[in-house]
This record gives C-alpha cells, structure tokens and sequence, in this order.
C-alpha cells in the first residue's frame, strides 16, 4: 500500500490505539526499533510525522503504565467557527428586549440587532422557545 494515494481522513480513535499496540510492540527502552514507523507506515493511513506525534504522546504511558494518556484527535471541538454570541450574552440581549418588540423574531431582530437568521439558528438549537398565547 503506497501512502501518497492515500486521502488524509481523520483517525479513528481504535485506529490511533492500535498504533500505539503496534508501536509498543516494536519498542526497547522508549525507544522504536529500526523500520518501525516504516511498518506502521505501511499499516496504517498515517504519515510519518504523525506517527512520531503519536508516539510521543504513548511513549510515557507504555514506559510507565500508571501514566493515563489521551490519543484521540485533539480537533474534536476545536475546529471550524467560533461561535458568534455565547448562550449567556444572547439570553442577556432578549432578557433586555421590552416584551412589546419580542413578539416576532423580525422586531426581536431589529431590538437586538442580531439577524433573523442567527435566531432562528438559535431556535432551533432550543436556546429559546417559540411561544404563542392565542386567547379566543
């Protein structure tokens, strides 16, 4: 298997843990024996630079067991767009809206100056509730 064609993905983290099995395998005093990143290459979809990274992390918990070590991917969480407006901000702005221009999310909008889109995001998310008091 040539690791150029290889597409980048994103590990598992059973994946990670079966290198760091494979590389404690092919390991004496901290450190790996000689072809060993090379046959992990081979193994698994990682290059070598990555394969070091995660070595590094597993070298201190395969020398000392007592050591607990994280190897999952750490862009779980903290990847893509940071959030705009926080959960506390955004229910701080509508607290402060006069309840006359809450009544759509087009006044609430405009009062808050937060775009109706962003709202109704917001909505969805459960951040707030649609409320209607029909009295006939």
């Amino acid at each position: 298997m040539e690791n150029s064609s290889l597409k980048k993905s994103n590990a598992t983290n059973e994946v990670r843990q079966a290198l760091v099995v494979f590389l404690a395998q092919h390991h004496e005093n901290g450190r790996l024996n000689k072809g060993a990143i090379a046959a992990a290459m081979e193994l698994f979809p990682f290059k070598r630079t990555q394969i070091k990274r995660i070595w590094r992390l597993a070298r201190d918990n395969v020398i000392n067991p007592n050591v607990e070590v994280d190897y999952s991917s750490q862009k779980k969480g903290n990847s893509g767009r940071k959030p705009k407006y926080s959960q506390e901000d955004f229910m701080a702005a509508i607290r402060q809206t006069p309840l006359s221009q809450r009544q759509t999310l087009r006044t609430l909008s405009n009062a808050t100056s937060i775009p109706a889109s962003t709202l109704c995001r917001m909505r969805q998310k459960g951040w707030f509730l649609r409320h209607s008091n029909e009295i006939r």
